[in-house]
């Protein structure tokens, strides 16, 4: 098992440590469901390059491409779209937790500069102009990475992994090593391959999708913050109004409302058969007016740089409605519709409106993002439809209606636009559906821990033989979750009976992320913020100053009774208070995975009990459900903090914090001895050249749990150990915020 599996157990302040227990929500949201979402959050590491430049904040597609070292990096600005939802939706519920959303912010800023330098793209390869202009054509991948121009470096996104840690090596969904990117089926890119790059209606819609969440989770204002990437503080950045510039400058490109894309029309038979006939196809479905098909009008057309026809969907005439609502909404600038001598003589909204009832069935793609521009704009609210049943009707076949409901209540629903029947019907149930927020929940719920993949291997079965266990296991992830975004693709897809070939791998779980943002955000919304969820809490690098133990919603919270479990995947920093109140003593366990910070203001009372701990989060072992479930994030955080008392037993300096971190756990043999080891009954610790000084020391099991605690142990004292059952044990001290560990084995 090529999983660098670490048991690390660092600094414990504490004055009576209690066994830890799971989390008992009384809500229909689980705290699960949240550690997860961070989870995955930490993950997207595999994926993205936060930065500026070629290759930096777009977002690859499936790594481990085809059971090998490759990485894709095709249909970038969909999956860009939908990263700039997640962070977007990321920040709005992160709130005023300022402390917290550094990260967040610094993902964002360059996520959104990457869509620029995509737009920015007309003096680079493939069309060579004197000039870049930020005019809302863009391309959909980084061209130079296909090219060959730039390269990535691939040591950056290993994380210390080898080819020894290929696919098989780790568990399913847990990306592994990669050393090339994979762009085609054929090694060698031509000029019409770039070309084949631009921008598309389907990239526009999702990306406006992305560019629609920022605007609607963001105040119009520069925010300030620290960029992560730089190191710069007090980085100032409008969010909003860079969105909304963005989704404007799309707007009238594709509109192409002055004709100065391309020619003034254009012969449908410039497309390719097969776009040319869909297109054909679909407005006889829904016009009685006669398609010209050697004179259309260039209005709603998008050309690219050389002005020829995109090759792929250049056509958005049909659904012009939907694309100048979606842009109206998010940066109030109307893009014109109507023209003078136009062929259908109107504003596009009856075209819109009859692909929302009589949209092809075997279309799904379409469909998707029509869904999705509708979702933005509103724009299928008509006297006998809504645009909520419209979005329902379309997408239910597949399974992907819900998420794009709840996208549509974070639109509108605050206003009330959403609060119709098919949104909730009054007893928190979407129309066509028993249960459906339950329903929801359990998708959440089914997602694979170690993140979404399909594997396919060439005679082999349902499932396959992975090396880091020695087992078989199922070759695509379950419930759905087997597709690179199970709310783009068809059944079919998802499952694995029709397998995308482009597209096998281990997944961004992007999709999992936007669904869980989402309904967190829909369920505050539709049964109020004082409902008693749980909060909404960085687990990547967390900041507290929750005190412990505090009441909630008839419930003693952070007790030894029901002690707070925090995780954070990579540091934590804490300055609460633990003691006691009303005869419930507080208690407090953390976990991170690199780092714990205990700064100035971090107090723990006579009665109170806390510890921290240094631990890799095993994702494998929780899916498992096996010694990982002994320590399960409850997320027991408030949003109003109550002053410090100041009859602290323990305060932190009030010049430096205690820094707990992998680097200083190391063996204790050059600063105590236990003796005997073996022992049986009775032993004793031996400090040396510390005598006359007494150290708190705790004694673990195997597994890392607490056996014994000695808070003020004089060197030398012997210890009646008769108590303590037959294995290993590991005696720990800190001295100077120094931990030092010894084995010992009890017989």
């Amino acid at each position: 098992m090529n999983l660098k599996i670490k048991l690390s157990i660092v600094l414990i302040s504490i004055f009576s440590l209690q066994v830890i227990s799971q989390n008992n929500f009384n809500t229909s949201m689980s705290s699960e469901l949240h550690e997860k979402y961070w989870f995955y959050r930490e993950r997207l590491k595999y994926f993205i390059i936060p930065g500026e430049g070629p290759g930096k904040s777009v977002v690859f597609g499936s790594r481990n491409h085809w059971e090998g070292h490759e990485i894709t990096i095709a249909d970038q600005t969909i999956k860009l779209g939908w990263y700039i939802s997640v962070l977007a939706t990321e920040y709005k519920q992160l709130g005023s937790q300022s402390l917290e959303t550094d990260q967040t912010l610094t993902e964002l800023y360059y996520a959104i500069k990457a869509f620029e330098r995509l737009d920015l793209c007309e003096a680079n390869d493939p069309w060579f102009k004197d000039e870049s202009k930020k005019d809302g054509f863009f391309m959909r991948s980084d061209v130079q990475l296909m090219n060959g121009e730039v390269e990535i470096d691939f040591d950056e996104f290993n994380f210390g992994m080898t080819e020894e840690d290929d696919w098989s090596s780790r568990p399913p969904g847990l990306p592994g090593y990669i050393d090339k990117i994979w762009y085609t089926m054929t090694d060698t890119i031509t000029v019409q391959d770039k070309k084949d790059d631009a921008m598309s209606q389907d990239q526009v819609s999702h990306m406006l999708f992305g560019l629609a969440m920022v605007v609607k989770c963001f105040p119009n204002e520069t925010i300030t913050f620290t960029n992560t990437v730089t190191g710069e503080e007090n980085f100032g950045y409008n969010f909003m109004i860079n969105a909304a510039d963005n989704a404007a400058n799309i707007g009238d490109y594709i509109g192409n409302v002055n004709l100065e894309n391309g020619p003034l029309s254009f012969s449908l038979f410039e497309m390719a058969d097969s776009e040319r006939e869909f297109w054909e196809d679909l407005w006889s479905l829904l016009s009685s007016h006669p398609l010209p098909v050697a004179d259309v009008s260039s209005h709603w057309t998008i050309f690219d740089p050389n002005e020829d026809l995109v090759p792929r969907g250049p056509w958005a005439y049909i659904y012009r409605w939907g694309f100048s609502e979606a842009v109206k909404k998010i940066s109030g600038h109307e893009v014109p519709t109507t023209f003078t001598g136009d062929i259908t003589i109107g504003d596009g909204s009856q075209l819109w409106w009859a692909y929302s009832n009589f949209a092809p069935t075997g279309n799904h793609y379409n469909r998707v993002y029509a869904s999705i521009l509708a979702t933005i704009g509103n724009s299928w609210e008509f006297p006998l439809t809504h645009t909520d049943g419209r979005i329902y009707d379309l997408l239910r076949y597949e399974g992907n209606q819900y998420l794009y409901l709840l996208a549509y209540i974070l639109f509108h629903g605050p206003n009330a636009e959403a609060n119709t029947p098919y949104i909730n019907d009054g007893t928190g149930q979407f129309k066509g559906m028993e249960n459906s927020e339950l329903y929801i929940h359990q998708k959440l719920l089914s997602a694979p821990w170690c993140g979404p993949y399909h594997h396919w291997v060439a005679g082999e079965g349902d499932s396959l033989h992975f090396d880091f266990c020695d087992c078989d296991l199922p070759r695509i992830a379950g419930d759905g979750w087997g597709a690179s975004n199970r709310f783009t693709h068809t059944l079919s897809e998802q499952y694995g009976i029709d397998p995308m070939p482009v597209s096998r791998g281990n997944y961004t779980g992007l999709d999992y992320m936007l669904f869980y943002n989402l309904f967190h955000y829909y369920l505050n919304w539709w049964y109020g913020w004082d409902y008693g969820y749980i909060p909404y809490r960085n687990m990547i690098n967390s900041v507290s100053e929750q005190d412990y133990p505090y009441a909630e919603n008839g419930s003693n919270n952070g007790t030894t009774a029901n002690p707070a479990n925090l995780r954070a995947f990579n540091s934590f920093q804490y300055n609460g208070t633990i003691s006691e109140e009303n005869g419930n003593s507080g208690a407090l366990n953390l976990i991170a995975g690199e780092s714990i910070k205990l700064t100035p203001g971090f107090r723990v009372i006579s009665g109170g009990c806390f510890s921290a701990k240094i631990e890799e989060f095993d994702c494998w072992d929780k899916a498992q459900n096996s010694k990982s479930t002994q320590f399960a994030d409850n997320n027991y955080i408030q949003y109003e903090w109550e002053d410090l008392p100041d009859n602290s037993r323990y305060i932190s300096s009030n010049e430096e914090a205690i820094n707990i971190d992998k680097s200083k756990i190391i063996e204790g043999k050059d600063v105590f001895v236990v003796i005997p080891n073996p022992a049986k009954n009775q032993l004793q610790f031996n400090f040396y050249n510390r005598s006359g000084l007494s150290y708190q020391v705790i004694i673990r099991d195997a597994y890392g749990k607490t056996a014994r605690i000695e808070p003020n142990y004089l060197s030398g004292t012997t210890l009646d150990i008769s108590t303590l059952s037959n294995g290993f044990y590991i005696a720990e001290v800190v001295i100077d915020s120094q931990v030092y560990q010894e084995k010992f084995v009890v017989l």
